[in-house]
């Protein structure tokens, strides 16, 4: 009840709580406050210490960030992790909320992000993407740490909805005379009606303990379709021009988002979507290829590895660029074809990995695509690899946001 719950220590010393224990086990006797918070100190200690060490065995995480500001005006900065273990199991981590005396800029914001990751021993290298909101100063200190960034999506939706009521003078009317939007959707039928497909995408999206980021392009497309369906429905003016609103602002803020790499790769990973949630067919086309490039220098390092370990001299030959006095004429020209050759080998085998696993059947919309590829980690080992890297970004940095919501209680 204490971490599950947030509930203060000073529970066990309730009256109505003591009463209820009394009633379940008469013979119980409560641990007091401070025994109970020394239990709760080694618990948190022995979870750290886990999560520590899978952390660091993770071979990519995602951060999500944000901040908040209290009433009183404190300000927090969270920080959480999002990764795959060894397990293939999808894990999340609060790597820690702290205290933001500073101004809110980037170089500030850059550096407390700094010191939470080092005390988790995570290095730039191992940071796969960061997800924030839409904030100048966010997006500014992910070009600081120079790490890959994506916008929350959950944000983006907001826009989107915002706007498109914004751009509708009768709604607007009707928004002034009601207390909050809150309200207005809970009145009108319509305007309920018009948006319930975007509430459902976005608490979707905002799931922790599911694969999300892979879902965006697929979930963008479905989106706009629906919406497109509700256009050819309407016989009111003001829910025409919702509708019509919300199809330019999701354009104007989401038709970019097959361009996005990680996000396309995410997609071509799921084995419930792969190439089926891409609108543009030259899009999709690009994904493939980028796909194909990085398993195929997946493959390149694992044999560069496995020749270094077997001290292999024809190997060290290879990664020499310079030749030495003792080579003779046609030795440069050798190592030189040798490279070319890996690279070619490199790259046909993960061609084949490639169509092998887009050809394969497709998972069904509602199973865990990670025990896909716990099944077939043997068949696809390099596209495991990188789908334990791109399937553990969130789409959104909601995860972050919770944990800031537990500071306010």
């Amino acid at each position: 009840m204490i971490v599950l719950d947030s509930q203060p220590f000073s529970l066990v010393e309730d009256i109505g709580f003591k009463a209820f224990v009394n009633k379940l086990n008469p013979t119980y006797t409560i641990p007091t406050r401070k025994a109970l918070k020394l239990m709760v100190e080694k618990r948190y200690d022995e979870a750290k210490e886990k999560a520590l060490a899978e952390v660091q065995d993770a071979e990519y995480v995602s951060l999500t960030a944000d901040m908040w500001t209290s009433i009183n005006m404190d300000s927090y900065l969270g920080v959480t992790c999002h990764y795959i273990t060894k397990e293939t199991k999808l894990a999340t981590v609060l790597l820690g909320v702290t205290r933001f005396p500073q101004s809110h800029t980037a170089v500030h914001i850059k550096e407390a992000q700094n010191v939470l990751m080092e005390s988790w021993g995570i290095s730039m290298e191992k940071i796969h993407c960061l997800v924030t909101d839409n904030a100048a100063n966010m997006l500014a200190s992910a070009q600081l740490l120079r790490v890959r960034h994506i916008r929350c999506f959950a944000h983006t939706l907001n826009l989107v909805v915002k706007k498109a009521l914004d751009q509708t003078p009768e709604l607007q009317d009707i928004r002034l005379r009601a207390k909050s939007v809150v309200t207005l959707f809970r009145t009108s039928c319509k305007a309920k009606e018009k948006l319930c497909v975007v509430q459902e995408m976005m608490a979707e999206m905002s799931e922790e303990k599911r694969i999300s980021a892979s879902k965006l392009i697929p979930i963008v497309r479905m989106i706009q379709h629906k919406v497109s369906e509700k256009t050819k429905l309407m016989t009111h003016e003001s829910s025409r021009q919702l509708v019509v609103h919300l199809q330019q602002e999701l354009h104007a803020r989401c038709s970019g988002i097959e361009t996005v790499r990680v996000l396309a790769m995410a997609a071509l990973l799921d084995p419930r979507f792969k190439v089926l949630g891409f609108g543009n067919a030259s899009l999709m086309k690009d994904a493939e290829k980028n796909l194909t490039a990085e398993c195929a220098s997946l493959i390149r390092s694992s044999t560069d590895r496995l020749l270094t370990t077997q001290d292999n001299p024809a190997a060290q030959a290879t990664v020499s660029s310079a030749p030495t006095d003792d080579e003779n004429l046609w030795d440069l020209l050798d190592i030189r074809v040798s490279e070319a050759q890996r690279v070619q080998s490199a790259t046909a085998d993960a061609t084949v990995e490639v169509k092998r696993y887009l050809s394969d059947a497709y998972l069904p919309r509602t199973e865990n695509p990670l025990l896909y590829w716990e099944k077939h980690v043997a068949v696809y080992p390099h596209l495991y690899s990188l789908a334990k890297k791109y399937l553990s970004l969130p789409a959104t940095s909601v995860p972050c946001e919770y944990s800031l919501r537990l500071v306010r209680l």
